[in-house]
C-alpha cells in the first residue's frame, strides 16, 4: 500500500483545495492563505522535509490563486470539510499541480520513483485507465486483509475479481477520490461501500467462495 499512500498522500497537501475555475486575479486574504499553508505543511512533512515542504506548499498556493476564485475556494472548502469526501474535479487538479510544483523545485517524494509514479497516475487518469502503481497498491492491502479468512489462493483470485469489478465501473478520479478520504479521514465512504458489496458478493458466488 506504501505506493498509494505516497500519492494520497501528495494529493492530501492540497487538502482545502477548490473546483477548477476559469481563472483567478485577485490574490486570496492573508487568513485564507496562512490556514491553508498551515493544513499543507501538517502533511507535507510527513512526506518530504520541512524545507521542501514549505517550497512545495507555497508553489501549489500560488498555482490555486491563479487558477480558482476565492468564492469557489471557500465553497469547496466547505464541501470537502463538511462532507468528508474529496471531488473528482479535486482529484483531476492536484495531480497535475504537484507534478508541476515537483519539476520546478526539483523535490522527489517517496525515492527516487516518486515523479515517475506520480506521472505514471497523471497518464492513466487521462487514458481512463488504472496504473500499475494503483492496480499493485490495491492488491497488496486487499490480498493482506483477505489472507486473514481465505486461502492465499482464494484471497488473490477474490482481490483480483474485486480491481477488475471496480476498474469496470468507477473512474480512476473517483477511485483516488475515495483513496484520499479514508486516507485522510479514516472512514470508508458509504459511496465506495454501495459499489464494493454487490461486486465482492458476486466474485465470491463466481468463485464458489462462502
Amino acid at each position: 500500500m506504501r505506493n498509494l499512500i505516497i500519492i494520497v498522500g501528495l494529493m492530501g497537501l492540497l487538502a482545502t483545495a477548490c473546483k477548477k475555475d476559469k481563472g483567478n486575479s485577485e490574490p486570496y486574504p492573508d487568513a485564507v492563505r496562512d490556514s491553508f499553508m498551515e493544513g499543507c505543511m501538517e502533511e507535507a512533512v510527513k512526506t518530504m522535509s520541512p524545507g521542501d515542504s514549505n517550497q512545495m506548499c507555497a508553489c501549489q498556493l500560488e498555482a490555486i490563486e491563479n487558477k480558482v476564485k476565492l468564492a469557489t475556494f471557500v465553497k469547496w472548502s466547505m464541501a470537502i470539510e463538511q462532507k468528508g469526501e474529496y471531488p473528482e474535479e479535486f482529484v483531476e487538479l492536484v495531480i497535475p499541480l504537484t507534478m508541476k510544483c515537483m519539476k520546478k523545485l526539483g523535490i522527489t517524494v517517496g525515492g527516487p520513483d516518486g515523479e515517475a509514479k506520480l506521472e505514471e497516475v497523471a497518464e492513466a487518469t487521462k487514458s481512463g485507465k488504472y496504473p500499475d502503481t494503483v492496480r499493485d497498491s490495491f492488491m497488496e492491502g486487499c490480498v493482506e486483509e483477505g489472507d486473514k479468512t481465505l486461502s492465499a489462493t482464494q484471497s488473490r483470485q477474490l482481490c483480483s475479481c474485486q480491481l477488475g469489478g471496480i476498474e469496470s465501473k468507477v473512474s480512476m478520479e473517483k477511485f483516488l477520490s475515495w483513496s484520499l478520504t479514508i486516507e485522510q479521514t479514516g472512514e470508508i465512504p458509504q459511496a465506495f461501500n454501495d459499489v464494493i458489496m454487490p461486486i465482492t458478493l458476486k466474485c465470491m458466488g463466481d468463485l464458489g467462495l462462502k
